[in-house]
């Protein structure tokens, strides 16, 4: 009985030294856990302060872009403003023209009124601050 006894004690022993390493393999098990688990966590708060800066990054673009369209808006109504000016400016030339035009055909202006008289001279008169022919004022 003895040695069944030692054979107990040596598995029992036996048993004590696995299950002690079976409990060390744990604890370095959960050691490993523990340090993939950090640098996880460490990775995955990075990567959130990451799309943090990358989502105020966008909303300054959204603003950039906000603005620029603001912009382009108004350069879009100067140059349309523009262009009726031009039209509107167009558009009385062609009249004037079509005046005289219309002028010449019913006689109302004659051709020696449209040449230009180069021997024209004015003076000033300082009183009304206006310019008058001198051939005008020896006539009066």
């Amino acid at each position: 009985t003895i040695a069944a006894d030692d054979d107990s004690i040596a598995y029992g022993r036996k048993l004590q030294t696995e299950t002690s390493n079976a409990a060390d393999r744990a604890i370095q098990d959960l050691a490993t856990t523990q340090e993939v688990a950090v640098d996880a966590a460490e990775k995955a708060h990075r990567q959130g302060e990451q799309i943090e800066r990358i989502d105020e990054n966008l909303a300054e673009i959204d603003d950039e872009i906000d603005r620029a369209t603001k912009v382009l808006r108004r350069m879009g109504r100067r140059v349309m403003t523009d262009k009726y000016i031009w039209i509107l400016i167009a558009l009385i030339f062609l009249a004037i023209i079509a005046i005289i035009v219309v002028s010449v055909i019913n006689g109302k202006i004659k051709e020696d009124d449209l040449k230009p008289n180069l021997r024209r001279r004015l003076i000033r008169d300082d009183d009304n601050h206006e310019w008058h022919d001198i051939e005008t004022m020896l006539l009066l």
